[in-house]
């Protein structure tokens, strides 16, 4: 019986490591985005116009349904996109980047890491082209 050679596990995608730490960075927001949105839902329904508290959960509910929920597959999406190199992903990511400074603390370092690397980071640059 002999054995195979091993083949190394050499990859050919001439993806920039800022690159792939962008999108994947995107990608955990959209994971724990909600997670903390549902971790400080009891705390915000108070606020809500109704005292019993089950109309207040269904009204946080209904708007993270309704409005979080879109920018949430947008930004999978626009994970994957920056991933892949599209081009108008550079941009989007941008967007969601400078959203994610206002989540202090650990959404904000992820997005000053997001904004560094897209813009500042010359391998990702050479990607998108001016």
């Amino acid at each position: 019986m002999a054995l195979k050679k091993s083949k190394k596990l050499v990859s050919t995608d001439s993806r920039p490591s800022g690159l792939i730490i962008s999108s994947i960075l995107l990608a955990v927001h959209v994971f724990f985005a909600p997670v903390v949105f549902l971790a400080v839902l009891p705390f915000f329904t108070f606020m809500m116009p109704s005292s019993t508290g089950v109309f207040s959960n269904f009204m946080a509910l209904l708007f993270f349904l309704v409005l979080a929920l879109p920018f949430l597959i947008l930004q999978a999406y626009t994970a994957y996109s920056l991933y892949n190199k599209k081009p108008w992903s550079r941009i989007v990511a941008t967007i969601f980047a400078a959203f994610m400074l206002l989540s202090f603390p650990f959404f904000t370092i992820f997005g000053l890491i997001i904004l560094y690397f897209l813009w500042f980071d010359e391998p990702t640059k050479k990607v998108f082209p001016s």
